[in-house]
C-alpha cells in the first residue's frame, strides 16, 4: 500500500516535470524562431500581433499597439482600466487603489496579452482591433479628450480611498468606458 502511493507521488511528480519541460520547450522554440505573427495598419495606430502555441489548441496573442497621432501618455493609460482588461468590479477596485493602470501605461505604446482559442483567433482579433479603432477615434476628438481628461483627474482623487467611494469609482470607469467606446462612433 505504501509503495504504490510512492509510486502514484513519484509519477505524478514527473508529470509534472514533463508538463514543464514542455512549456519551456515551446517558450525557448518562440524565442529561437521568428515567432508568427501579424501587422495591420490603420491610419491612427498600428497593432502589431505575435503568436506563441500554447497547446490544447490555445494560442497566446501578444498585442503592441503604437498610436501614429499624438496621443498623451495619460489618455493612454486609460485604456488600461477599460472593460479590454478589467472584466469585474473586484480587479477595477484593485487597478484603481494600486495605481497599476499607471504603471502600464508608460511610454507611447499599448501593450497586452490574451489566451484564446486557435478556432477563434480571427473573430477575436478583428474585436479587439475595432475596439482600438473607437479608442483612437475618441482619443481625435478634442471634447472626449477633455471629458476622459476631467474623468481621470476625478479617479485620481477617489483613488486615496477607494474602499469608501467603490461605488463612485466604478461609475467613473463606466465612464470612461463609455468615452472611449460608445460616444466616439
Amino acid at each position: 500500500m505504501q509503495r504504490e502511493r510512492t509510486i502514484d507521488r513519484i509519477s505524478g511528480i514527473i508529470r509534472s516535470i514533463d508538463h514543464h519541460l514542455n512549456i519551456i520547450k515551446s517558450l525557448s522554440n518562440a524565442l529561437t524562431t521568428k515567432l508568427p505573427g501579424e501587422r495591420i495598419e490603420d491610419e491612427s495606430f498600428t497593432v502589431e500581433i505575435k503568436y506563441i502555441p500554447l497547446g490544447n489548441k490555445l494560442i497566446n496573442a501578444i498585442f503592441r499597439i503604437e498610436p501614429k497621432i499624438k496621443v498623451s501618455e495619460e489618455l493612454l493609460q486609460l485604456v488600461y482600466l477599460s472593460d479590454i482588461f478589467l472584466k469585474d468590479e473586484p480587479s477595477i477596485l484593485r487597478a484603481v487603489s494600486s495605481g497599476s493602470w499607471k504603471k502600464l501605461g508608460k511610454g507611447n505604446n499599448i501593450s497586452f496579452s490574451i489566451v484564446i482559442h486557435e478556432d477563434i483567433k480571427d473573430l477575436e482579433i478583428r474585436r479587439i482591433v475595432r475596439r482600438f479603432k473607437r479608442v483612437f477615434m475618441a482619443f481625435q476628438n478634442d471634447n472626449l479628450r477633455k471629458k476622459l481628461l476631467q474623468e481621470r483627474k476625478k479617479l485620481e482623487s477617489l483613488a486615496s480611498n477607494v474602499k469608501k467611494k467603490a461605488k463612485e469609482v466604478i461609475l467613473t470607469v463606466m465612464r470612461i468606458n463609455d468615452l472611449l467606446f460608445y460616444e466616439s462612433s
